[in-house]
């Protein structure tokens, strides 16, 4: 019930941004099954790179391999920030605004 929640909440707070990346970073933690956490630090705040099959994003990394630390995206993001439970707003499509 709580991922339910948690999906239906981010369908529901889309924002378009400019941001440029600073540093990314990879967690991750065992228990019953494996996760990886793909952070993205910009100049405005913290992102993750997370799947969400609501918006037909189905793979964890696939934006945080292509982003490239120094340059200016304009990015699609879903989600709220929640500092006390650890969310991140989601970058569900990017682009790079620093090709010529």
């Amino acid at each position: 019930m709580v991922v339910f929640v948690c999906h239906g909440q981010d369908l529901l707070s889309t924002s378009f941004v400019t941001q440029t990346v600073l540093n990314k970073e990879t967690t991750s933690s065992c228990g019953k099954f494996c996760y990886e956490n793909y952070l993205i630090f910009t100049d405005q705040e913290t992102l993750q790179d997370s799947s969400n099959p609501f918006v037909g994003k189905l793979y964890n990394g696939d934006i945080y391999d292509k982003l490239e630390v120094g340059h200016t995206y304009n990015m699609t993001l879903i989600g709220l920030r929640i500092p006390t439970i650890g969310w991140y707003r989601n970058i569900i499509q990017f682009k790079d605004i620093d090709v010529n």
